[in-house]
């Protein structure tokens, strides 16, 4: 069995955090906005270009800036582990 690269390793890490914190976490291809309150959607195309993650509550986008910097965080926390 293989091992993670840090970025897949640092995706898991993000994927878990979101859905504890009652986040329906969906890659683009299973898009279905309104399966819970808030869904975290991963590798979209946002107005501003790729996002690793956008944030939709009640169907409407919300921010991503945030998971991005918190996902490069944790790429470079696991990249020098």
């Amino acid at each position: 069995m293989s091992e993670l690269l840090p970025e897949q390793a640092a995706r898991q890490k993000i994927d878990a955090m979101l859905s504890v914190s009652g986040w329906a976490v969906q890659s683009i291809n299973e898009l279905n906005l309104f399966a819970a309150k808030g869904v975290a959607v991963r590798e979209i195309q946002s107005k501003d270009g790729p996002a690793d993650y956008m944030l939709f509550v009640g169907g409407k986008a919300n921010y991503e800036s945030a998971l991005a910097d918190l996902e490069r965080e944790l790429f470079q926390e696991a990249s020098t582990a």
